[in-house]
């Protein structure tokens, strides 16, 4: 219920009022001078091929790296099981997707290729969408859950190795976004933080990990209980 309950919203907030509620103008039009030192290093020439690169790590390979682990976490069960095992990762992603849309028509921050054109670009209805960055948000979420449900089911050197693999991906991610003088450093920053607090939140929420710190209540006493 909740998975689909988050699939309406997404689909909603994204392609529904998302779309009606695009600015037009920019409410946080500027960059920090930190901002701008890390685009002027880092922003490629040839941008398209930067935004492709992103699209590879953050739309390619954070899934597949996610897919991976509910496979493993999934494997010699049931329907019930894959799907114990596939919901918290899709709603992490879902809860990322939707939380990301709603502060980016927020925040209305001016994308770096257009606060830093020479000349007057046309407008278009990704100018004002910079923070923060979605490619950078849902791989954090894929991978953060994706090792957190490992975690829950035992696989706890599977969930260290996902997390590590994961973590390149999405400074990958971010890296080439930055390079594709998409977003500003802090919006990947922002993103990374947010989509890796979710992914990790989310999966705790649905089945609490066995040793992890929780409260025990008896009847004659309440105790906090869990491995460290």
């Amino acid at each position: 219920m909740a998975l689909a309950i988050g699939a309406a919203a997404y689909v909603g907030v994204e392609y529904g009022a998302g779309s009606a509620l695009v600015p037009t103008t920019c409410r946080w039009c500027g960059a920090s001078s930190i901002e701008g030192g890390v685009r002027d290093a880092l922003r490629w020439d040839h941008v398209e091929r930067a935004d492709l690169a992103s699209d590879v790590t953050g739309r390619g390979l954070a899934p597949a790296l996610a897919i991976g682990a509910g496979l493993l976490a999934g494997h010699g069960g049931d329907a019930g099981r894959w799907f114990d095992v596939g919901a918290p990762i899709a709603e992490a992603w879902l809860a990322t997707s939707i939380v990301t849309q709603a502060i980016k028509l927020a925040a209305a921050r001016r994308r770096p290729y257009a606060l830093h054109a020479a000349a007057a670009v046309e407008p278009g209805s990704e100018d004002n969408q910079s923070f923060v960055s979605g490619h950078t948000s849902t791989a954090a979420a894929l991978v953060a859950a994706a090792g957190a449900v490992l975690r829950q089911r035992g696989h706890r050197g599977a969930a260290t190795a996902t997390w590590i693999a994961g973590g390149v991906v999405v400074a990958a991610t971010g890296y080439f976004r930055i390079a594709a003088d998409a977003h500003h450093a802090g919006d990947v920053l922002a993103g990374a933080a947010l989509g890796a607090g979710l992914g990790l939140l989310v999966p705790w929420l649905g089945g609490r990990d066995d040793d992890a710190p929780h409260l025990v209540v008896s009847d004659r006493a309440i105790a906090l209980a869990g491995s460290w």
